[in-house]
């Protein structure tokens, strides 16, 4: 379902940025051919910061920008009001949250 929402995304253009770097992101990972699709991840665990998932950096999430992407997949797991009201404190768009769990 993931996969298929990314690509989707991709072919109208979009600048998908994920939000998670947990188990859910990294078996999402592993499991489907999606590097290169995936602008930005982030994660506010600063361990995970600089690791790589989807052949990309993980940004720690104070360093989030809205303007980096066109949408942001929330992968989190017990966490998705939390996340989806910080994301909104760091003026992004409600449209441009997909929170899919």
């Amino acid at each position: 379902k993931i996969n298929h929402l990314i690509k989707k995304l991709v072919k109208k253009n979009s600048k998908v940025a994920i939000y998670g770097a947990g188990t859910v992101t990294q078996q999402i990972n592993s499991q489907f051919k999606l590097n290169g699709l995936i602008e930005k991840v982030y994660d506010k665990d600063q361990k995970k910061t600089g690791k790589k998932l989807f052949n990309r950096p993980i940004i720690n999430s104070d360093k989030l920008n809205d303007r980096d992407f066109d949408k942001i997949i929330v992968l989190v797991i017990g966490y998705k009001k939390e996340v989806i009201k910080y994301l909104l404190s760091k003026n992004v768009k409600k449209s441009k949250i997909i929170a899919p769990f």
